[in-house]
């Protein structure tokens, strides 16, 4: 009996428990200009401005487009490509979540079923709560459907989705990327 209630708790709070294993557990120290994750967050010192999550049907959109526009504005990013293989996945998309202020999904008509997907919407989550204020945006590319989103970005607040102009005119384009800077620095 106690086997069955003990094993409740674990699969209840599995992501709580992720989170708190890879974050608090797995430190690291300073060497070579590199600060620890602990004393980044206390000096609000950030490695990446944001984080981007995406599913790989917007994958050239990301890497031709979103992501060199984010550059030229300045930003640092970090995304799935930037994973090595071989790495543990986990523990590389919760440390990036972690030591960035923003984390912006993009989202199409594809599937979300990717486990880096799946990762990066839970371990927002957590980081989310733990910093107590929202952190992530998401970015509607050709779809304007949240269904098959996980339970977490479900519940973003109304103004932290935004919508790209596929076929959109030069001022409707320019005047997009003035909205989605001005909700990312919202929540810097």
């Amino acid at each position: 009996m106690f086997n069955i209630i003990f094993a409740s708790i674990i699969h209840r709070f599995r992501w709580k428990i992720r989170y708190w294993y890879y974050v608090g557990y797995n430190k690291e120290i300073k060497h070579n200009g590199y600060s620890t994750i602990e004393t980044s967050l206390r000096d609000s010192i950030f490695k990446y401005d944001l984080y981007l999550a995406y599913e790989e049907d917007v994958n050239a959109f990301v890497l031709d487009t979103l992501k060199p526009k984010l550059l030229e504005l300045d930003y640092t990013v970090f995304m799935h490509d930037d994973i090595l293989d071989g790495l543990p996945l986990y523990n590389i998309i919760t440390r990036s979540i972690h030591a960035s202020r923003v984390v912006v999904f993009v989202l199409s008509n594809g599937p979300r079923d990717s486990l880096e997907w799946k990762i990066a919407a839970h371990m927002t989550n957590e980081e989310s709560n733990h910093r107590q204020k929202p952190m992530s945006v998401a970015f509607f590319y050709n779809s304007d459907s949240t269904v098959g989103l996980p339970e977490e970005l479900k519940m973003l607040r109304r103004d932290a989705f935004i919508d790209y102009p596929v076929n959109g005119s030069e001022q409707e384009i320019t005047a997009f990327w003035e909205d989605f800077i001005t909700k990312l620095n919202t929540i810097y």
